[in-house]
């Protein structure tokens, strides 16, 4: 058990040393093995809990660290709130770190939504509904909800304007 309970260890510090991951993804990578026909292991986990706690008293690992960067990184890709609530849901992530995280970050998500859209697409004015409903449809994929899509599709078309002016 010694013997697990190191090598466990010394997986979670090797993880951690690449990216921050939550709890619970890193008790997940930790129980899961990849071994062929090898199973969930109930002592496996119990260790990986233990590794876990540990590593929370040491401050290795923190959800609210792991939410915040997660949050700030995918905003710098582009994605919208709503996208990213979803990811950090899928991590397990506590919803109330998670909508912490959303409030620390302080990110503008209608300018965010205008860049994305500027980047993909650039300043043209859309009169074909075809290509409007395209450019709607990739910023609700990133994660943008309606009000920032649609501040997003006429702030390009007011710039556009302006630049005829």
């Amino acid at each position: 058990m010694d013997d697990l309970f190191r090598k466990l260890k010394n997986k979670a510090i090797q993880l951690l040393s690449r990216r921050e991951h939550g709890v619970a993804e890193l008790v997940d990578k930790l129980t899961v093995t990849r071994r062929p026909g090898a199973e969930l292991d109930g002592q496996r986990h119990e260790v990986a809990l233990k590794v876990v706690e540990e590593l929370l008293r040491r401050d290795y690992v923190s959800d609210e660290r792991f939410a915040g960067m997660t949050v700030r990184g995918r905003a710098n890709q582009g994605c919208g709130p709503m996208r990213i609530r979803q990811e950090l849901k899928q991590k397990k992530v506590p919803g109330e770190i998670a909508e912490l995280a959303m409030e620390e970050a302080d990110i503008d998500w209608f300018a965010n939504a205008v860049a994305m859209r500027e980047k993909k697409f650039g300043l043209n004015a859309v009169g074909d509904m075809k290509l409007k409903a395209k450019q709607q449809r990739f910023l609700q994929y990133k994660g943008y909800g309606f009000d920032h899509i649609q501040h997003a599709m006429e702030a390009v078309d007011n710039s556009y304007d302006d630049n005829l002016g």
